[in-house]
């Protein structure tokens, strides 16, 4: 959530931020009157509470030093009435403007920072041709799966639906496989935690997934509960309302998640790419403002490594203002290269929020001398089914095996992955 004095205080320059990102000039402008008018009604219902309390207690005092009303130096009981009704009707006044200013303000995404608002359009910064390739065919991940045995689409489509797979053999062993990997590659520096796969109305408010995306996420009937729709949510909720000491950050964090989404309009020839529930290796770092630059250095740094080790292509992409996920101030896109699709796929985002989740969230820090919001950050080290299928695509040979990268060898305990029999 944006800082609401921050808005009020510099309209325009609120304008100008928020534009680079397509916001209407008039939502950012309505959005500022009404917190304008929410704190005009504030300030007016605590004068009236203020004065109400002064006439009742010159009142009282009154009716203890004479016993009779005076009309020209305290109200009589009925006046002190009107103050009640008065006061009454101030504070609906400004709830009333205070939820719609609420409603209005969450629905801002964040401030690109000064570094993202000078990138005019998202480019390419770095680009990675993996290792090479033992023969040139192009044979798309499902038919790969589908000939080895690995994978069963019609299997899913039976017990689950379209936008499903089941992997067996050594299909489920490569997911393993790859959980295993980066879980190891990065617990030196980041302390793995095991979360629930269902999240309360808060933990998504939070990270900023509601209420702009509640459409693309999976509703418990009749629960305040959601399917996670992203690991990025727990990470963030796991300190929700908490004060963190200074001297413990900054904190580190992974976990490895099933995550599920609606995948709403993700048709064509990406829809074998865009299923309904996929594994995740996330990533989150939770520090002080003046630690962010050098805490997200390493998280993007910490993001390639594992694609570098995998022997992937990819490409590093600084994203301009207009292409910022909601809750970002600066993001880099991770692309890795498809061979079966001929296409570049999105498979990681390493953002930057500063203290925009940490507002929503209510996390802080404080020390002897400092304190106050906290900066969050977060990215996929390893978006895992989604690699699952590059994998195949990239190690596939002349003869129909699969071949496995070195790094993930010793957690698949073969070479090849071949026609199972």
């Amino acid at each position: 959530m944006l800082d609401q004095r921050e808005l009020v205080r510099n309209k325009e320059i609120a304008v100008a931020k928020l534009g680079l990102r397509n916001v209407p000039r008039e939502e950012v402008e309505d959005t500022i009157d009404l917190l304008r008018q929410r704190n005009t009604l504030r300030t007016a219902t605590d004068e009236l509470i203020a004065t109400s309390r002064k006439c009742r207690e010159a009142f009282v005092q009154q009716q203890g030093t004479t016993g009779v009303h005076n009309l020209f130096i305290t109200p009589i009981p009925a006046e002190l009435n009107k103050f009640k009704q008065q006061i009454d009707f101030s504070e609906a006044s400004h709830r009333s403007v205070a939820e719609l200013a609420h409603a209005k303000l969450i629905g801002l995404p964040n401030f690109p920072d000064e570094d993202t608002a000078k990138t005019p359009s998202s480019r390419i910064v770095r680009e990675v041709t993996g290792r090479e390739r033992s023969c040139n065919l192009r044979i798309p991940h499902w038919t790969l799966a589908e000939h080895l045995g690995i994978g069963n689409s019609s299997a899913a489509l039976k017990i689950s639906g379209p936008g499903y797979m089941v992997l067996t053999g050594d299909g489920a062993r490569l997911i393993r496989a790859l959980e295993s990997f980066a879980l190891e590659q990065l617990g030196d520096k980041y302390r793995e935690v095991c979360f629930p796969h269902l999240m309360n109305d808060a933990a998504l408010y939070g990270s900023g997934h509601l209420p702009k995306f509640a459409a693309g996420a999976y509703k418990i009937e009749g629960e305040p509960i959601w399917a996670i729709p992203t690991a990025e949510v727990p990470l963030v909720g796991l300190h929700r309302d908490e004060k963190i000491k200074l001297e413990a950050l900054p904190l580190c964090y992974m976990t490895n998640m099933h995550c599920f989404r609606k995948e709403i309009g993700g048709g064509g020839k990406d829809s074998r790419w865009r299923l309904h529930e996929y594994h995740q290796v996330e990533l989150m770092r939770i520090c002080t403002p003046s630690q962010a630059e050098e805490n997200y250095t390493e998280l993007v740094n910490d993001t390639v490594a594992c694609l570098g080790l995998l022997g992937v292509p990819y490409r590093l992409i600084k994203l301009c203002p207009a292409d910022l996920p909601f809750s970002a101030a600066r993001a880099y896109r991770l692309d890795a290269y498809s061979y079966g699709s001929d296409t570049w796929l999105p498979i990681s985002m390493a953002s930057l929020f500063y203290d925009f989740q940490a507002r929503r969230s209510n996390i802080k820090y404080q020390g002897k001398t400092e304190g106050g919001f906290v900066t969050t950050m977060n990215s996929s080290a390893l978006a895992v089914s989604r690699l699952w299928g590059i994998l195949l695509e990239q190690g596939v040979e002349a003869d129909g095996r699969v071949q496995i990268p070195h790094v993930l060898r010793p957690f698949m305990g073969k070479d090849f992955i071949q026609t199972y029999k």
